[in-house]
Parts: C-alpha cells; sequence; structure tokens
C-alpha cells in the first residue's frame, strides 16, 4: 500500500482509475466536445466547473487544448472558476495542473479564493506541494479578479452560488450537484443560480445518472412531519448522513418549514439525528405516539435508535435498495475487469485495482443505506431544469450500448 504521504496522489489515481472505465470514459468524452466546443467558439472564454474532482477530470486529458482554448483568444478576456467546497480537492487539482503545464510557467495565471478563515490552512497547504499562487480571502474578491485567470473558488453548494462570479458562457457540472444539494428543494434553488450565472446562448452541462434514490429524502420528510404533527411545539431533525455537507431540517404542524446547512451545536432534546452511519437518533419524549418508530429500534438511554434504511424492511428495500443494486450493476461489472486483466491490466498496479475495486463496493454498499448518492429519477431531474427557465434541454446516453443507459450528459441551453 502507499506511504502516508503519497496517500493524496493515490486517491486521485483511484479516481482516475474509476473514470477510466468505458461507461465514464464515454460521458467525459461527451462533456470535453460539448462544453469546449461551445467555449472555443465564444467571443469571450467564460468557464465554470462545478465541482473540481481531486485531478480536474476530463480537463486533464487534453491539457494543451483546455490552456489553449483560453490563451489563444484574440481579446486575450477570459475567466475559469473551478469551484469545490474542499481545498484539499482544489489543491491536488492545482497541483496535477501545475505537472501538466496547464498553471504555471507558459500556462493560465491561478488562483485560489477562499473562506478567510481557511487562509492559514490553504497557506500551509500550498507549502507542503511547493506551489505557489495568490491566495484571495473570500470577503475581498471582485469579479475583477477573475478576469484572465483559472481561479479555484471554495464555495459550499448548499449555499447560493455568489453573483459575485458574473457571468458565463458554459457552466458544467458531473457527479457533483446530487451529493452536495441533496435535497431536491436545494438542488433546485441550486439550478436556478446556475441559470442567473449564464449568459444568454450559454450552456450548461450536467453530467448525472437516473435512478431513484430520493426514498431516504421522503421517509426523512416523513419522520419530521409526522413529530411535528404528533407534537405541539417545532421539531429539528439535522441529517448527518454525509460529514461534509450536514443539514438541519424544520418542521411545524406537520409541514416542513425550512431546509439549511448545518452549522452548531443545537440543543439534544429538541433535535432528532441521522448520524453519519444512517442510525437515527430520537429522543423518547419526541417518539411517544409516533408511528415511525418500528420493530427494529433499540434504546439507547432516553432515545429510541432505528437504522433510516432497514434491508429487513420490505418497503425499505423495495423503494431505495433495489433501487441502488439496479442502478450500481453495470459499471460494477465493468469496475470488477480491473481485477481480471481486461483493457486496464497493464496500467494499473495491483494495489490501485484493488482499491478502485473497494471504492466502488463501499460506494454501493452506503448507497444502499442512504448514506450517499441521492440520484433522482428523470422526471424529477427534467421538471428541475424546466422550472430554472432553460430554453433547451437535451438528454444524451452515450453508453446505451453497453447497458448502463441511466449514466448521462444533459446539456441545457438559455
Amino acid at each position: 500500500m502507499p506511504k502516508k504521504k503519497d496517500v493524496a496522489e493515490f486517491g486521485e489515481q483511484i479516481y482516475e482509475a474509476i473514470f477510466s472505465i468505458d461507461s465514464f470514459k464515454k460521458l467525459h468524452e461527451r462533456l470535453l466536445e460539448g462544453v469546449m466546443s461551445h467555449i472555443e467558439a465564444s467571443q469571450d472564454k467564460r468557464l465554470l466547473v462545478i465541482g473540481t474532482g481531486p485531478s480536474g477530470s476530463p480537463y486533464n486529458t487534453i491539457p494543451d487544448k483546455f490552456k489553449n482554448a483560453f490563451k489563444s483568444t484574440d481579446s486575450n478576456n477570459y475567466k475559469a472558476v473551478f469551484l469545490d467546497s474542499s481545498l484539499d480537492v482544489m489543491t491536488s487539482c492545482l497541483n496535477r495542473y501545475e505537472k501538466l503545464g496547464i498553471i504555471g510557467g507558459n500556462g493560465l495565471e491561478a488562483q485560489i479564493i477562499a473562506e478567510d478563515a481557511d487562509i492559514g490552512y490553504l497557506t500551509k497547504k500550498l507549502e507542503d506541494i511547493s506551489t505557489t499562487v495568490d491566495i484571495i480571502p473570500k470577503s475581498e474578491f471582485t469579479e475583477e479578479q477573475l478576469e484572465q485567470k483559472l481561479t479555484f473558488f471554495q464555495h459550499d453548494l448548499r449555499d447560493p452560488i455568489p453573483k459575485k462570479l458574473g457571468k458565463f458562457d458554459a457552466i458544467e457540472s458531473s457527479f457533483c450537484l446530487h451529493h452536495a444539494a441533496q435535497y431536491v428543494k436545494t438542488l433546485g434553488e441550486r439550478i436556478k443560480d446556475i441559470t442567473d450565472l449564464l449568459r444568454q446562448g450559454g450552456i450548461f452541462h450536467w453530467g448525472t445518472g437516473f435512478a431513484d434514490m430520493s426514498y431516504s429524502e421522503k421517509k426523512i420528510m416523513a419522520i419530521g412531519k409526522e413529530a411535528s404533527r404528533t407534537k405541539a411545539y417545532p421539531i429539528v431533525l439535522v441529517d448527518k448522513r454525509q460529514k461534509e455537507y450536514p443539514y438541519i431540517l424544520r418542521f411545524s404542524e406537520g409541514e416542513l418549514k425550512s431546509i439549511r446547512k448545518y452549522e452548531r451545536e443545537l440543543p439534544f432534546q429538541k433535535q432528532i439525528v441521522i448520524e453519519s452511519n444512517g442510525l437515527v437518533k430520537v429522543p423518547q419524549e419526541l417518539a411517544e405516539e409516533c408511528n415511525f418508530i418500528n420493530h427494529g429500534y433499540a434504546m439507547a438511554g432516553e432515545h429510541y435508535i432505528f437504522p433510516l434504511i432497514n434491508p429487513q424492511n420490505s418497503k425499505d428495500y423495495e423503494g431505495l435498495i433495489s433501487h441502488v443494486q439496479a442502478f450500481y450493476r453495470p459499471t460494477g461489472k465493468e469496475i470488477a475487469r480491473l481485477k481480471t486483466g481486461e483493457e486496464w491490466n497493464d496500467k494499473l498496479d495491483n494495489n490501485l485495482k484493488d482499491a478502485a475495486i473497494k471504492a466502488d463496493i463501499d460506494e454501493e454498499e452506503n448507497a444502499k443505506k442512504g448514506l450517499v448518492e441521492y440520484y433522482m429519477p428523470k422526471g424529477i431531474v427534467l421538471n428541475l431544469l424546466k422550472q430554472a427557465k432553460f430554453d433547451k434541454i437535451e438528454v444524451e446516453h452515450p453508453n446505451k450500448d453497453n447497458g448502463f443507459k441511466d449514466l448521462v450528459n444533459i446539456f441545457c441551453y438559455k
């Protein structure tokens, strides 16, 4: 296994190994074809990437073409913004881009705009990878500072995307939006933000999957609504399934009143908490008279504890687990080929192959518990895009011939 100092780079390699399999590769090839051609054809080169990824895929596969698309513009007027909440992910991508010549030297000038409180950590992080770029506190940045640079911009997608970023000719996001904005309401708000940031005639690319993994959200809503309907006071539900993206939901009189990001501890007696392992903890006083407490609960002190998704429960199995299994089956087979020696055998060492296979298996197992992914059915996705007032929406299925028809590219035009 890799040494501790090489873990970050090994993580990048796992990511790239998974995205080198046929289904993801076809998605990325189509992404590049649609987005890059639009950037190259635009007078001003203005690109927003939502969800950087540790290796900056797929732009790292075409470093010269990507760099030259901006440097060769006659007006020399461009901006490229890579948005992510994780400084570790952004600095990993920055390091890779520097090695590829996309930034630094004869490449694009780069900078990072980060939360004021994270400037110290970021400075140390850049020192560790021996990279020097300008660092701008988020409270001080202006739109003008984005011009003629590749900017890594720290942002949490549970919050509105800042209008101060300005307008873009192309916006793209692959396998990111559904993670950070996992609730339908929040996802719809971010898509509307994207419409506002897109110039007239612009293109939004969304790489995602069509699968009904919204069952866990429906179950959470049912728990909160029933508890608040039964009790005579508002109910707070804290969703900690994803440590990076915890949410707080407030219910009153049987209705959801708000969803926002969770930032601080609240008095536990008033909370229903969904832990990162998928266990629901309900204070006894809130559980009384509520039907969502089922036979699978356990008692811990004054709290009822039960799994959000119980594989022994037929409704949970049919509502979520069966959909997850169906969605992962095609890529599971492709990734398993890493081990058999087909196609990628000569490119990857055994440790990397094992890690890539394990990463896929772990993700599927966590998806069955309602802990990751949150893909939504086609109908919900298209409805959110229509509500955001896109003039034209095209759904492409580049993997329809290899059995993975539900891994899609969506191109939206304004």
